[in-house]
């Protein structure tokens, strides 16, 4: 019911977005006003949105997608706009900037129509499920391993300046196997870490595991020395599965609000700075300068948001054509010459930009590939996948592959909110082989092996009963 009325909310206005344009093109006098009301209009849908997920969960793709759009494309413009007039040296017309925000409203419908297409997101759907599940022995030992060889790899290219060096911001934003790479290093340490958690809680075994595996975390992807998001993604995920007291609390989403406001562009300037860093001078920099900060390229979105929309209208939609060098990412530009860049760097040299490390949002990116159809369709299957995820997660706790994988997989989720889409679909699809690739080798679902022992119990009980003595410790599940 509560969704029903949502939806109705939220067509209503759309209609009074798309009524809106109408009035800026009659009454232009009229129009700095109705910009006013249509930024504040987002503010209200946008929060309420953010109120309604953090209510029902207190972490989830929902509120991840909300905060996006409240702070990213409605928030941060916002500031932009009333404080220096344009977006980033942008001036764009007050009827683009109502058509922007009805885009923005538009995908928000969609997406939301995606997550209530799925009919089985009830609880009681999932409750006769109890599987039980085994981690090998060997998992842990084999992770370690790996952990330290990234670690001392990272030494050796970076030094012990890795805490503040920016080498990987270079592997973060490329586009060829150097960002491959890069991207599983972090999804072995993500999975690494994961692992270490899950036995520490299930067993409650010495922490010794946990703590040197997170040690060498922080010199693979230490958080000044990587960029924001993927500094959030790791270390929020890693928070997130270590204290299950954030599932009730309200702290998760204080602590999101707070680190976008203050901590990120703290992190920022630590990144770059070579010197010795003052960090209560950093952050009486941040809190007297704060209407400066949100002029930055950092918070470029709703700028490019709007070129695209200027690219496309002055051209036409690419029919795809991103897309597909996006999916097709793992093939070498020596192959194939003419691969498609990243959208954001795309649209930064059509517009001639000195600086062409630039996002593209997924709703952008959506507009850059198929025009508004785009934004239908991908608002439409991102909002029902991400509901799928959010069910399983928390309808599903036997589910061990979701349990490891989800409060990363909700960060990655702003990374690919931001874009550009080829940088977060690496991530995603990297973190998704790594750990489904170790979850088949060396996690064994004790329920399919019931069945199978059930064939030939006296041949087979003796040999199982060695091998979980020898091979296997028997893990609880995360209640």
């Amino acid at each position: 019911m509560k969704k029903n009325i949502l939806i109705r909310v939220l067509i209503v206005c759309i209609a009074i977005m798309i009524l809106e344009f109408y009035l800026a093109n009659s009454y232009l006098s009229n129009v700095s006003m109705i910009v006013f009301f249509s930024f504040f209009f987002n503010v209200i849908i946008f929060s309420g949105l953010v109120v309604k997920s953090v209510s029902e969960h207190r972490f989830s793709f929902e509120f991840i997608h909300s905060f996006f759009m409240l702070f990213m494309l409605t928030l941060a413009p916002m500031i932009q706009y009333y404080t220096t007039g344009c977006f980033l040296s942008y001036y764009a017309s007050d009827y683009q900037i109502l058509k922007t925000n009805s885009f923005i409203l538009i995908w928000t419908l969609f997406f939301y129509c995606g997550r209530k297409s799925n009919k089985s997101n009830n609880i009681t759907s999932y409750k006769n499920n109890q599987h039980s599940f085994q981690i090998s022995k060997n998992l842990e030992t084999i992770l370690t391993i790996l952990m330290v060889v990234l670690a001392v790899n990272k030494i050796r290219v970076d030094g012990f300046s890795f805490f503040r060096n920016s080498s990987a911001q270079t592997k973060f934003i490329g586009t060829g196997f150097t960002t491959l790479f890069f991207a599983i290093e972090v999804s072995v340490a993500m999975l690494a870490v994961s692992i270490s958690i899950y036995r520490f809680k299930s067993s409650n075994k010495t922490p010794l595991f946990l703590f040197f595996n997170l040690a060498m975390c922080l010199i693979i992807a230490f958080p000044t020395a990587i960029p924001r998001f993927l500094a959030v993604t790791i270390y929020g995920g890693i928070i997130l599965m270590m204290f299950n007291s954030l599932k009730k609390n309200y702290l998760y989403p204080l602590a999101i609000l707070v680190g976008f406001i203050i901590v990120f562009p703290m992190l920022s300037s630590f990144r770059y700075e070579r010197e010795n860093v003052n960090l209560i001078e950093l952050f009486k920099h941040v809190t007297s300068n704060f209407e400066n900060e949100y002029n930055t390229l950092n918070y470029d979105g709703y700028m490019m948001l709007c070129r695209t929309m200027d690219y496309v209208s002055e051209n036409h939609c690419l029919f795809g054509y991103a897309l597909f060098g996006n999916i097709l990412f793992f093939i070498p530009r020596s192959v194939w010459p003419t691969k498609p860049i990243g959208s954001g760097a795309f649209i930064a040299e059509y517009y001639n930009f000195t600086f062409t490390n630039c996002s593209e949002s997924i709703i952008a990116e959506s507009y850059l590939n198929f025009g508004i159809i785009g934004i239908l369709l991908y608002a439409f299957i991102l909002g029902k996948i991400t509901q799928k995820i959010d069910a399983l997660f928390w309808n599903k706790p036997k589910n061990i592959f979701i349990q490891l994988i989800y409060t990363f997989y909700i960060h990655i989720f702003l990374i690919l909110l931001r874009g550009d889409f080829m940088t977060g679909f690496i991530y995603i699809s990297v973190l998704t082989t790594v750990f489904y690739a170790f979850y088949k080798l060396f996690i064994i679902n004790n329920l399919k092996t019931a069945k199978t022992n059930a064939v030939d119990v006296d041949s087979i009980t003796e040999t199982n009963s060695n091998a979980a003595g020898t091979l296997y410790d028997g893990v609880e599940l995360i209640r």
